[in-house]
């Protein structure tokens, strides 16, 4: 009889604890679903915004918004990337620090943004065009680059693709292009 009384007691232990194993992850499992609250689109339009916009006022807003998203993304590696652009800021900064925080955003945010990985091959091409030792991640990046923006369907995306492409990593409008290109999938895909 105390052996039965024992296993009772173990029972009456493991139960509650099992629920609350259980409990916990279904908390977990649910806010993974969510996802974070980082406001990923945003940060884009607003880092293309920023290097395009000479106007002060706009700037200004600009700036602000975007130290605004950096907070509530909370994520570290991207708060690194903000503090690289608004040390630079001041006397200009070059397009690889807006294509650097664009890049960040996509691969700390992922799956937040349907279209992310489409925009790291992007900026991997952007990056790669032209250097001879990274031949090889720039073709496999434009291979699947050209792949889904051809299959994608949509007009808009598909000319300023073709554009980028003529352009061949040699023609004055290059970055623009490049900005443009990533601001339409994020608005348009």
């Amino acid at each position: 009889m105390p052996e039965h009384r024992e296993k009772r007691g173990k029972r009456r232990i493991i139960a509650p604890v099992l629920g609350i194993i259980i409990f916990i992850i279904i908390i977990a499992a649910i806010a993974s679903i969510l996802g974070s609250n980082a406001p990923v689109k945003p940060i884009i339009t607003s880092t293309i915004e920023l290097r395009a916009t000479d106007e002060p006022i706009k700037r200004s807003q600009l700036i602000s918004n975007l130290d605004s998203y950096m907070a509530q993304a909370a994520n570290p590696v991207l708060t690194e990337q903000w503090n690289k652009v608004i040390s630079c800021l001041g006397q200009g900064c070059p397009d690889e620090a807006f294509s650097d925080t664009i890049f960040i955003v996509c691969s700390e945010f992922r799956k937040d943004t349907p279209n992310c990985e489409l925009i790291m091959h992007l900026t991997a091409i952007n990056k790669f065009w032209n250097e001879p030792e990274r031949v090889l991640e720039f073709s496999k990046s434009m291979t699947t680059t050209d792949k889904i923006i051809s299959d994608s369907g949509n007009r808009r995306i598909i000319k300023t693709w073709n554009d980028l492409v003529k352009c061949n990593g040699k023609c004055a409008e290059k970055n623009d292009l490049f900005f443009k290109l990533i601001d339409e999938i994020i608005k348009y895909a």
